[in-house]
């Protein structure tokens, strides 16, 4: 990846989601505010009471420090790059389409689960699913560019999405209650 500079649409993200992060550990941890329940995607919380901001507002909610450290040295190492090459109209769009898709595909997963109890109780959090999406488009856009598996394997682009892919693929069919997350990732990549 040729020199890496932050573009504005980027730039927002990072910080509209690092502070998202701040004020939801600060608010659930002292304060007691249930950020998580409100602006988390809950399948339940969507289903009966219609709680469809939570579409957008679970891209700026994450796990743990790691979860954010992850998505958003991703966002900023390729999103920054594809905006560059696209405008910050249609990154914007692109982004948050893959992410709502991600939260759909999520929510449709979960349809199938919805007897199993508290299955639907499970808020779906982060910027991942966008994330998936901006790495389909950048091994498309860029498949012969070399990239490091695992910070530690070279391999082109498109191979790299197509293990990921596979990965996604696996966990989702194979691994029951992460499986979900896994759902997720594969419908911001679609």
């Amino acid at each position: 990846m040729p020199g890496i500079r932050t573009t504005p649409t980027v730039r927002w993200l990072l910080i509209a989601s690092i502070g998202a992060f701040i004020v939801q550990l600060i608010g659930d941890t002292f304060l007691h505010l249930h950020i998580l329940e409100t602006f988390a995607l809950v399948p339940t919380l969507v289903f009966e009471k219609h709680y469809f901001w939570q579409f957008v507002t679970y891209m700026f909610m994450h796990a743990d420090l790691f979860h954010i450290l992850f998505n958003m040295l991703i966002l900023w190492m390729i999103g920054s790059e594809l905006e560059a090459q696209w405008g910050s109209r249609f990154f914007i769009k692109y982004y948050f389409t893959c992410g709502v898709s991600a939260g759909l595909f999520y929510m449709v997963v979960q349809a199938f689960f919805r007897s199993q109890p508290g299955i639907n109780t499970i808020p779906m959090v982060g910027s991942s699913g966008a994330v998936y999406g901006l790495l389909v488009a950048y091994g498309i856009i860029y498949s012969e560019r070399m990239m490091l598996f695992m910070m530690v394997f070279p391999m082109k682009a498109k191979h790299f999405v197509m293990i990921l892919a596979a990965i996604e693929f696996v966990s989702t069919v194979f691994y029951s209650r992460s499986g979900f997350d896994n759902a997720a990732h594969l419908g911001g990549m679609i």
